[in-house]
């Protein structure tokens, strides 16, 4: 098991900054945004200096890209959108490949046209679905041309908003590429029983798991750093050592100043649960 981190929670000028910082912490796996380079998140052109660049600097600091963001509006109304991201979704996927990040993650998307993360009320049509469905198609197609695997998160506002229709999803495609980020923050609600939740999620999922995501939620229930909220975070995690889980476990929504603190709560959390780091 390793322990990671965003690496967007960190804001430095350079690459090498930003994973010096995170190697400071003790932290030596990150979930990897092609923001923290100066480009956006999913770019038309990768500059193959940039790429070395950051193979090296990753190198120097002793950090495992694990995976990497590749999130966009999978269920866009607007057709010409989707196709647009997805070709720059293929670049992506090269780029992953040559900094040998293994794994690349999925938003399934929502027909909210300016927000990705925001519920919309067709999300439950059919229209949606195979909209969404048919843009995973295509991304497995990039991914497999560079041997890649593809994460997408169950998430309360997207298309794909529980342990069920992520189960339906995977039934459907059937394609060994396809895989799921379990995090719990995002399938919990107010006032549910999180056992129930958490139960389901890894009874439905469990061998699908490649990427595991530690964020909390206050008591307004905003996300907020892995140990200050109320997500119960024993149980979730004896729940992955139970399933057999062994990817990584990163940390985010959180601020720079929390992450001492999430780290140590982790750490603690994962070796009751009977994890080795």
């Amino acid at each position: 098991m390793k322990l990671g981190i965003f690496a967007k929670t960190f804001s430095r000028p350079t690459i090498e900054e930003v994973f010096q910082s995170i190697a400071s912490y003790g932290i030596n796996s990150v979930q990897f945004n092609l923001s923290s380079a100066g480009l956006e998140p999913l770019p038309k052109h990768m500059p193959s200096e940039l790429a070395q660049r950051i193979a090296d600097a990753a190198e120097q600091a002793a950090i495992e890209l694990s995976v990497i963001s590749g999130t966009f509006n999978m269920a866009h109304p607007d057709p010409v959108d989707r196709r647009g991201n997805l070709l720059k979704f293929e670049t992506l996927c090269e780029v992953a490949a040559r900094l040998r990040i293994p794994v690349v993650t999925l938003c399934t998307g929502t027909r909210d046209p300016v927000n990705m993360w925001k519920w919309h009320s067709e999300n439950d049509s059919e229209e949606a679905w195979d909209d969404m469905v048919q843009s995973i198609e295509s991304a497995l197609i990039a991914a497999g041309k560079n041997d890649l695997i593809l994460a997408f998160e169950p998430e309360s506002e997207n298309i794909v908003n529980s342990a069920s229709r992520a189960r339906k999803l995977l039934n459907q495609l059937r394609n060994p590429r396809l895989r799921v980020v379990i995090d719990p923050a995002n399938l919990i609600s107010p006032g549910c029983n999180q056992k129930e939740v958490l139960d389901e999620a890894f009874a439905l999922l469990g061998d699908s798991m490649v990427i595991a995501h530690a964020k909390d939620r206050d008591k307004d229930f905003q996300a907020c750093a892995a140990g200050k909220g109320i997500l119960d975070f024993e149980y979730y995690l004896r729940c992955a050592k139970q399933s057999g889980f062994s990817g990584p476990i990163i940390m985010h929504g959180l601020e720079e100043m929390d992450v001492a603190f999430s780290r140590e709560f982790l750490r603690q959390t994962l070796a009751n649960a009977g994890f080795i780091l």
